[in-house]
Parts: structure tokens; C-alpha cells; sequence
């Protein structure tokens, strides 16, 4: 699942989340419009993340984990 948060969620980060509460537009205004450098910076930062994962989890290297998940 873990994976697939991070795949996932480099995707969704590009476009805004409308706020079902009403209270303002998009949860997220503060990462500006669609494909805006911040979405994009931040998009980024999560796709690095995921693959970090993927690569720990098939080198099946636990040391590599213990270092993503900050475990000494």
C-alpha cells in the first residue's frame, strides 16, 4: 500500500483538492493552479520518495529501509 500512496499521490498532487467543506475552494490553494512549479517541486519530492521505496523493497535490502523509515 505503501507504494501505492506514493505512486499514486505524485499524480493527484499536480492538480488541486477541491474542499468538500466549503470552506474555502481547494484544500491546497496555497500550491497554486495545475501543474504550478510548487505542485511540481512537491510532486517531485513524493515520485523520489516512491522510488526509493521500490528500489529498497527490490534489493530487498532492509538496511535501506531502516534508513527511509528513519529506524536505527
Amino acid at each position: 500500500m505503501l507504494h501505492h500512496f506514493f505512486a499514486r499521490a505524485s499524480d493527484l498532487i499536480r492538480s488541486p483538492i477541491p474542499d468538500r467543506t466549503g470552506q474555502s475552494t481547494h484544500v491546497d490553494d496555497y500550491l497554486g493552479p495545475q501543474d504550478s512549479v510548487e505542485r511540481l517541486v512537491v510532486a517531485d519530492a513524493v515520485a523520489r520518495i516512491g522510488r526509493r521505496l521500490r528500489n529498497a523493497d527490490g534489493a530487498m535490502d532492509l538496511e535501506q529501509w531502516k534508513r527511509l523509515l528513519g529506524v536505527e
